[in-house]
């Protein structure tokens, strides 16, 4: 329940093209993971889930578009708790810096930071087989956008391989039994793949 409750911000937007260079894609893919991650450790206020979910936002967000004081934020949060405060202490603001992330990178035409959230919502519902993300209208529709849109917005082969072999399961499986594991291994091959990108510093 607490995954949908922070990653469920997602809208129909509009994909960047060819004005967003693959660097600046993987990296906001990869911060809308990790804000999924950070949301979750600060409500079970763990510090160490806590660290490490801010520290790769910190190294990602100088690479695309980002409020001055959504990135003081990230930055002080993760010094205070590295001393000790306590991690649910954060977690209004956290909320409510993650809304005007999202905000802001929809209002320039991205939705790669959503495809993060969405996909790491959707890798830790399967691994934790929870039925209500798979279950909830907007994690159908925005599936289905992405692999409408997949060509136009040059989704990789094997993302949007991914994306419809998901597609096929959650058409295939009879509601609230999902089959987890195969959905958790190709939310992973997602979430591995623009983890591999990130580190080669390649383009797709």
């Amino acid at each position: 329940k607490g995954v949908l409750a922070g990653a469920q911000g997602w809208s129909e937007g509009r994909m960047r093209g060819g004005e967003s260079d693959s660097a600046n894609k993987v990296a906001e893919f990869l911060v809308g993971v990790h804000l999924v991650d950070l949301y979750l450790a600060l409500s079970r206020d763990n510090a160490n889930d806590a660290l490490n979910a801010l520290s790769p936002i910190i190294t990602h967000t100088p690479n695309f578009l980002m409020l001055p004081q959504e990135a003081q934020f990230y930055k002080e949060a993760h010094r205070q708790i590295a001393s000790g405060k306590n991690p649910r202490t954060f977690a209004i603001e956290a909320a409510q810096k993650e809304a005007s992330l999202t905000k802001g990178m929809a209002e320039e035409g991205s939705s790669y930071l959503e495809f993060g959230k969405w996909a790491e919502a959707g890798r830790l519902s399967a691994l934790a087989r929870q039925s209500t993300f798979f279950q909830n209208d907007e994690t159908r529709r925005f599936l289905d956008w992405l692999v409408r849109n997949a060509e136009e917005q040059d989704l990789p082969t094997e993302i949007v391989r991914d994306l419809e072999k998901i597609r096929d399961l959650l058409s295939e499986a009879e509601p609230p039994q999902f089959p987890y594991d195969a959905l958790a291994r190709r939310f992973t091959s997602i979430l591995r793949y623009y983890q591999g990108e990130s580190r080669s510093g390649s383009s797709f």
